[in-house]
């Protein structure tokens, strides 16, 4: 039973919360991450899964949850996109959560960002991202891809800095960074005009 409200409970937006610094962290057998790959990707055309992070909340505690991602199934534009969701072990079974579709960048450094949309379109989060990716930092210009690393998710906010402009945030695992579109002119310019760590 705790095991079925510990997977609904699960929002989609915990998917990009920093993780909890009081949870400890598991590694999974290899017979584990199979099942929880058989369990979380069954009906993608790729099931295969990387196991993102996995915690339990005690030492003691034989409840482990899990970030899952699928492998990509699909591309929207030029980036690919996976299936995330979050899997709990209950007795002998893994159980997942439904999840939702996230994209896959690749970093400069071959790191692995996942981005998931939070009330966007995945075309508009496709554009998006790969504008954001490249951008820097004023006033070093050093790049803002590592903020974004290992997960963001993704929003445009309702009210624009200005005419012509769109605002958006990415609240990441460790970072929230804010992000202006300026349309005045042409073509659109992205900058960041603010990093906040998060908690």
């Amino acid at each position: 039973m705790r095991l079925v409200l510990l997977l609904t409970l699960i929002s989609p937006a915990a998917l990009c919360q920093a993780q909890n610094p009081h949870t400890h962290e598991v590694n999974l057998s290899s017979h584990d991450r199979a099942e929880i790959s058989r369990a979380a990707c069954t009906d993608l055309s790729l099931p295969s899964a990387q196991v993102t992070h996995a915690s339990k909340e005690s030492k003691a505690s034989s409840l482990i949850v899990v970030n899952v991602r699928c492998g990509s199934h699909r591309m929207e534009g030029a980036v690919p996109v996976a299936h995330v969701t979050k899997c709990a072990n209950g007795g002998a079974r893994w159980r997942c959560g439904t999840g939702e579709d996230a994209l896959t960048v690749v970093l400069p450094d071959k790191q692995l960002l996942t981005v998931v949309p939070d009330a966007m379109p995945l075309a508009a989060l496709a554009a998006l991202i790969t504008e954001v990716v490249p951008l820097t930092l004023a006033p070093f210009y050093k790049p803002v891809a590592p903020l974004l690393m290992p997960e963001c998710r993704v929003r445009q906010e309702e009210k624009a800095p200005f005419r012509g402009a769109a605002a958006f945030r990415l609240s990441c695992t460790n970072w929230d960074v804010e992000v202006t579109r300026d349309c005045g002119v042409r073509p659109c310019r992205h900058f960041v005009v603010r990093t906040d760590p998060r908690p």
